[in-house]
């Protein structure tokens, strides 16, 4: 709209994203004080982050603000009742890590049901992708994608408390390189030299 009516000098950005938790009712999923029934809440925060500041990326937003750092109804980047940084804001850490000083973004879909941008840096390519199909009732909610060639490097996001067995606060962490890869829920990290 800018450009179609002949405005310059001014831009656009996000002034307020953020994932609430819950409604105008009590939900369990959503209690910070009883850290195990929001694991659930927490993990889903964190791939949104990835996926919101991707898409921020691509459009070309001159920022994508977070609401807020302390949140409310648990949309924080930390959480005061365990004195902790969220999970979410390791996400957004690694995210602005990789796709920060893109020169350019594309939207990509290398698989049916798949969603993903992909980045172009000087000496690096970052596709981030992340599944958006099935069915969680009765479906499967990943899916495998082909690579067009064999990646540098692949980042997965550990689940908060279920990936490894033992605590985990939820990181992206390097995952077996190969060309056919497993796309779930949580955005994957895919680094190509171009």
């Amino acid at each position: 709209m800018l450009n179609q009516y002949g405005i310059v000098g001014k831009y656009l950005i996000n002034s307020e994203v953020g994932l609430l938790c819950g409604g105008d009712y009590v939900d369990p999923h959503c209690d910070p004080t009883f850290i195990p029934q929001s694991i659930s809440f927490q993990n889903t925060k964190a791939y949104y982050v990835v996926q919101s500041y991707s898409a921020a990326r691509y459009v070309g937003l001159k920022a994508n603000i977070w609401y807020s750092y302390l949140g409310w109804r648990d949309s924080g980047l930390f959480q005061p009742q365990t004195n902790t940084v969220a999970p979410a804001y390791y996400a957004y850490s690694f995210t602005r890590q990789q796709i920060n000083w893109s020169y350019s973004a594309n939207t990509i879909s290398p698989a049916l049901s798949v969603k993903g941008y992909e980045f172009n840096k000087t000496g690096k390519k970052v596709w981030v992708l992340w599944y958006v199909g099935g069915d969680p009732n009765n479906g499967s909610l990943a899916t495998t994608v082909q690579l067009p060639s064999m990646p540098v490097a692949i980042w997965r996001w550990m689940d908060v408390d279920t990936d490894s067995g033992t605590t985990n606060d939820g990181t992206y962490q390097p995952a077996s390189i190969s060309q056919s890869i497993s796309v779930g829920r949580a955005p994957v990290f895919v680094e190509f030299t171009p």
